[in-house]
Order: structure tokens, then sequence, then C-alpha cells
């Protein structure tokens, strides 16, 4: 038995005493460098999306603006993160839902890149990023990955529209205060519970379960009339509709990056499959090869 599975597996495996074992973001470089991990190393999809959430309700934040909002989404560098932060544990995410749930729309995704982020805070009255009131950032400090892409999030924004973001320090208590407390925005992330839009549009915002306070009539008619639709195309058809509107339009929330794991496995384990909900290994078709 391991105190911590996810951190001491990897060392069993090259003993030669598991045939599977998840790669730590911290050990990801090192599997990839080495002449022997790096041949066995596997890259399985999660359904996840870390995002920045807003308070939509808060009259006094500058995010209220949605040209700020997709300013602040054009101008981050998706990419960069997913390779240099989490070391390849994740997948950029331009759209909201992940791609394993019915319904997905990566057409949501609003076009454009730094030029057209700078136009975006032009329109919103901030050429240059002059006048720019700022907000704060929220995160958890004890999520590594949370912390290293909230610094990374401010360092762009600076870069690319010259404006300027402060990090917040959520406190343990954060869940429970911003029911009634104000905030700008913080950086979260999502799993599906069940293979179903219902659980990713009507949960979070018709439910509010993020707290983002997001009331806007013509949204929550779109996943209430989806959510009820008998017929399953035409179902998947108006959620993907209105994450286009939450997305394009919108932009209610800022998706980041699409989770993933890393993970080695010997080359003699054969047809292992894994579903993207809770990185859930089915091993009913899975057989050992000879070695």
């Amino acid at each position: 038995l391991y105190q911590n599975a996810s951190q001491q597996a990897l060392a069993s495996y090259e003993a030669d005493e598991l045939d599977l074992a998840p790669v730590p973001p911290a050990e990801t470089d090192r599997a990839l460098a080495d002449a022997r991990l790096s041949a066995d190393v596997v890259h399985w999809p999660e359904s996840r999306n870390w995002q920045l959430r807003i308070d939509h309700r808060n009259p006094n934040t500058v995010l209220k603006n949605v040209n700020v909002r997709k300013a602040l989404y054009l101008a981050i560098d998706r990419d960069l993160i997913v390779r240099q932060l989490i070391k390849g544990q994740g997948i950029a995410s331009y759209n909201f839902v992940p791609p394993d749930i019915p319904g997905n729309n990566p057409a949501a995704a609003l076009p454009g890149g730094p030029t057209e982020a700078r136009q975006f805070l032009e329109t919103a009255g901030y050429p240059g990023g002059k006048g720019f009131p700022g907000f704060k950032l929220g995160y958890v400090p004890t999520q590594a990955e949370g912390v290293l892409v909230s610094q990374a999030l401010v360092s762009m924004w600076k870069d690319v529209l010259g404006i300027n973001v402060d990090l917040l320090a959520v406190p343990t208590d954060w869940r429970t205060r911003i029911r009634t407390e104000p905030y700008d925005m913080y950086y979260g992330g999502w799993g599906s519970d069940y293979l179903d839009p219902n659980d990713w549009h009507n949960v979070i915002f018709e439910g509010d379960y993020w707290q983002s306070h997001y009331t806007d009539p013509t949204y929550l008619d779109m996943i209430k009339k989806a959510n009820v639709e008998p017929d399953p195309d035409v179902r998947n058809q108006k959620f993907a509709e209105a994450e286009s509107y939450l997305i394009k339009d919108q932009m209610v929330t800022i998706p980041i990056f699409f989770g993933a794991t890393t993970w080695v496995q010997k080359p003699w384990v054969r047809n292992l499959r894994i579903a993207p909900l809770n990185t859930y290994i089915d091993p009913r078709d899975a057989w050992i090869g000879a070695h």
C-alpha cells in the first residue's frame, strides 16, 4: 500500500513492480527525457475544464464589460500554459464543455488572438490599457498548478494588453463567502459528474453551483428548453447553441484547458481502455502479452 499512490507509483513502475503508473507533473520532464520511460508514456484526456469564473452580479468590477472579458480570453497563450506549466497534463481549451460530453461545441470558441484582444480592450474604452482600473484574480494557494497558471495569466495580460491584475490567495471559506460577497474572478476546475451537458449548463449556471450569479434570460431559457428536449440529437444541438452563446457571445466564463493525465504503461499491456470521466480504467478487455 502507498501513502500517496500518485506520487509513489512511478518508482515502483521503474522497479518493474507495476505495469501501469501515473506520472506526477513534477516528474513529467524527467520521464520524457528518459530513454526507457519516454517510450512508455501515454496521455489520457479527462472530462474536466479549468477556467476563470466571474461574478456577474458585481456591479463594481470592470469584468462586467463583455469586451473586457473577450480581450482577456484572446490574450491567453493556452498552448504555452499546457506545454510549460502543466507539462502536457492538459489540452488547450477554447470552448467550455469537454469533448466527451454530448452537445459540446468547439465552434463556440471566440476567434482571434493578441491583435483582436487589444481591439476588444480598446472597444471597451481602455486603448493600450490606459485607464484600466484592474481587478483581482483569486486562486487557491495550495494548488501548485493553480498558482503557476494564475501568475502566468497576469503576466500575459500585462504583456499583451498593458493592464495590471492583482493576484488574490483566497481564504479557506471562499466558497461560502462568494455566495453573498462580491468578487471579480477566480481560477477553478470542474469535472464531469455524469456524461450529460446538464452537468455543465444547468447545474453550473441555472443552479448557480459556481456562484457566478449569471441570470441572463436568453441563456437560461436556452438551457432549460434543451434540458427537456426529448429528441437526443435536437437536445445536443440546442446545448451546442447555448454553449456558443455562453462563450462566443457573452464570454460568461473563460476556459483555459481541458484536463489530461500522463501515465507510463508497459508495452505488454494490451487493449486497456481509459474513460475521460474520472480517468476510469476499464480492464475488461485488457490482457498482458508475452514479455
